[in-house]
């Protein structure tokens, strides 16, 4: 299912039923479009920055032979440790090959 899809679920379900619980998680559901439309794009922006970061946990995993737990808290660390973003630094690491501190 796309966006675009999903936009046009979303505004046939509130014009049928208006703003209601979600029942899965119970957060409320979107009020307007815009918001529904933002809300999506941060989910997209939140996968997106998610497989990075696992791609990252695997090159450090492969490089030091860590496990998936141990890698990404060596990523987790260094990116406390620079006051830098953790998908900043898997970003640089999967683009560049490494990243600096490790």
């Amino acid at each position: 299912m796309t966006s675009q899809d999903l936009v046009a679920r979303l505004r046939e379900l509130s014009q049928a039923t208006g703003p209601t619980e979600a029942p899965s998680t119970g957060t409320r559901a979107p009020r307007s479009l815009e918001e529904a439309t933002r809300h999506i794009e941060n989910l997209e922006t939140a996968l997106e920055r998610r497989t990075v970061i696992g791609q990252a946990t695997g090159l450090v995993m492969e490089r030091f032979g860590l496990s998936a737990e141990v890698a990404f808290e060596v990523l987790r660390r260094l990116s406390q440790e620079q006051n830098r973003k953790l998908h900043d630094i898997a970003a640089e690491l999967v683009s560049d090959g490494h990243a600096e501190g490790l």
